[in-house]
């Protein structure tokens, strides 16, 4: 019986590190016509619920040198979406309507490093 329920509690142990792993976006967001990088832009890692709209389970807004890093830890969805300067954003606070949106499936569980050109309007 011992043994079983050792057994049983690795297994749990390795399905809770498999979903409970973290997303984590990190880049740069520039200017795509001059590369200048671009400050105060909302950038945030997204999940679709059942119903309505996406919703943020992690934002940011890039630094002055247009750096960024956004992790998640959520796992119920089947995928996360990071959106840059999204109109989802809007209510959220910081929105640039100078420049257009960026929209991307994040690599679940993963860190990825990301260079994010965004035209001006």
């Amino acid at each position: 019986m011992l043994l079983t329920g050792t057994l049983c509690a690795l297994m749990l142990a390795g399905c809770d590190s498999f979903y409970g792993t973290t997303t984590t976006v990190h880049g740069t967001v520039v200017d795509k016509e001059t590369g200048a990088p671009l400050a105060d832009i909302q950038v945030a890692l997204t999940t679709f619920g059942s119903f309505g709209p996406p919703v943020a389970e992690a934002s940011t807004v890039t630094d002055a040198r247009g750096q960024f890093n956004v992790s998640t830890d959520f796992d119920k969805a089947n995928t996360i979406d990071l959106y840059v300067n999204g109109d989802i954003l809007r209510a959220m606070g910081t929105y640039n309507e100078a420049y257009e949106s960026y929209v991307e499936t994040a690599s679940r569980g993963r860190t990825t490093r990301r260079k994010i050109e965004l035209p001006p309007l």
